[in-house]
């Protein structure tokens, strides 16, 4: 992989382009932006209803999640993350279904509506599905 960017960023050279990987996005601004937006919402009751919608996906090159929030008043949060960590497909669903949920608590979200595509981990945290497998469980107690 070093050996392809770097004939990338010789053949870029050429014209006077210049590459500069993408840095991660740390857990600081995430904050910060949470600390932001708690500043702009209002403090009415609406506020507090949040409508989450989550989904993650596995391919061949990594795992990710979208999560988008949307309170009664119309601010929406919309989150990419990706997974750095090897994952299944399933894991990648609980962790995408906790990550909405921390952020949903981060903005202080009393009520809470949530939509996953996943039909399994919905019926596992609803309780209608045990979890078969021990690291799924696990993810049942958070």
């Amino acid at each position: 992989m070093a050996g392809r960017m770097f004939k990338w960023s010789l053949e870029l050279s050429e014209f006077d382009i210049r590459y500069e990987s993408r840095k991660s996005l740390k857990a600081l601004v995430l904050a910060d932006f949470v600390a932001e937006m708690m500043s702009l919402s209002p403090t009415t009751d609406e506020a507090d209803k949040w409508t989450i919608f989550v989904d993650g996906a596995l391919s061949a090159t990594g795992a990710g999640a979208g999560i988008i929030l949307e309170n009664e008043n119309g601010i929406v949060i919309e989150v990419s993350l990706a997974l750095s960590f090897p994952t299944s497909n399933n894991q990648a669903e609980y962790e995408v279904f906790l990550a909405g949920l921390r952020l949903a608590e981060d903005m202080q979200a009393k009520e809470r509506r949530i939509y996953k595509n996943s039909q399994l981990v919905a019926s596992q945290v609803l309780g209608e599905y045990q979890a078969k497998n021990d690291n799924f469980s696990e993810y049942l107690t958070l």
